[in-house]
């Protein structure tokens, strides 16, 4: 009894701080009104912006477990020269319900920067930039961030939509909406979670999703959706080890749905991932290796039609090897 007590205290108190993260509402944090940027400089509070705001560089957070709540107000940002919208190099860092609008093409800080940051949330703001270097949402050697259900334009072939910089690990990119001419998504680091993104790009080399570095993330329920005539559906520079892409959808029109291009050893591994146009291309020299899994249902059934009960299935792939799928059923074996 006492130990499911425990249990229960412990799932109430996890299930508390997953909705403070969200909420912003945490016992013991003051709430401040800003009307205009500035530093954010007082540890454990939440700054509500309470109209739109304009500068080169508009917040910069300077202290631990600070939140910036815009409550929908627009932040203008880059207005002059290589500016950015916010950045953070300190821990549980919050950003939540912005919108941030590139003044100029000049900016190089992206709209949201983290730089080794830890614990942070960026939720649900919209984004819109337009420069060749101003990537929307930068995570830079920051490690168990939230990036979740943004909105992010990209009004120029060149920069990302999200940027996962070398460093960055354990951090989850999750249900966003990512458009415009840039690459969607741009990964450099190892050991993330990008599920339930919705990408689609219409430039010319504006990649789905653009795989430079990094081992073992995992890609899960993503759309990609790319038009331009040199825009891969996912575009693998570096295959590294153990990346796994599940129930994806992958529609580059112009281009290769995967395209392989390093000549750099690697394995990439696909279950139920849908190519709509069945393009898929190796590189020139390339020696990844690519392992295409999808799920298998199998039914056992005497010839009377009836439901034989406790059979042992066995399925091979084509070098022989006994190869049963246990993403659907983990209790069967091997």
């Amino acid at each position: 009894v006492i130990v499911i007590f425990l249990i229960a205290i412990v799932v109430v108190f996890l299930v508390f701080l997953y909705r403070a993260r969200i909420t912003g509402k945490v016992i013991g944090v003051q709430v401040t009104d800003i009307s205009n940027c500035g530093v954010l400089s007082s540890e454990n509070t939440i700054y509500n912006l309470t109209q739109d705001v304009s500068a080169n560089i508009c917040f910069s957070v300077t202290a631990n477990n600070v939140t910036l709540h815009c409550n929908g107000h627009q932040v203008t940002y880059a207005t002059t020269d290589f500016g950015g919208g916010i950045f953070s190099d300190r821990n549980f860092t919050s950003v939540k319900n912005c919108k941030f609008q590139e003044g100029t093409i000049y900016g190089t800080e992206g709209a949201i920067k983290f730089s080794k940051v830890n614990n942070g949330l960026i939720f649900n703001n919209t984004i819109i930039t337009i420069g060749p270097q101003s990537p929307g949402v930068i995570l830079s050697d920051s490690n168990n961030n939230v990036a979740q259900n943004n909105n992010i334009t990209s009004n120029n072939n060149l920069p990302s939509g999200i940027w996962v910089k070398s460093g960055s690990v354990n951090n989850s990119i999750l249900g966003n909406i990512i458009q415009g001419s840039g690459t969607g998504i741009r990964l450099e680091a190892s050991s993330n979670i990008l599920n339930n993104n919705t990408i689609t790009t219409s430039g010319t080399s504006g990649h789905g999703i653009f795989i430079v570095l990094g081992s073992n993330n995992t890609f899960k329920n993503d759309v990609i959706t790319t038009s331009g005539t040199n825009a891969n559906g996912i575009f693998i520079q570096s295959p590294g080890e153990g990346n796994v892409f599940f129930d994806t959808i992958v529609n580059a029109s112009s281009a290769d749905d995967t395209l392989f291009l390093s000549s750099l050893p690697g394995t990439i591994n696909f279950t139920n991932v849908t190519l709509v146009n069945n393009r898929l291309a190796f590189g020139s020299g390339s020696t990844a290796r690519l392992n295409v899994h999808w799920y298998m249902d199998v039914f056992a059934n005497y010839t009377n039609g009836s439901l034989a009960s406790n059979v042992n299935v066995t399925a091979r792939n084509v070098s022989g090897a006994v190869a049963l799928i246990k993403q659907a059923h983990p209790d069967w074996a091997p």
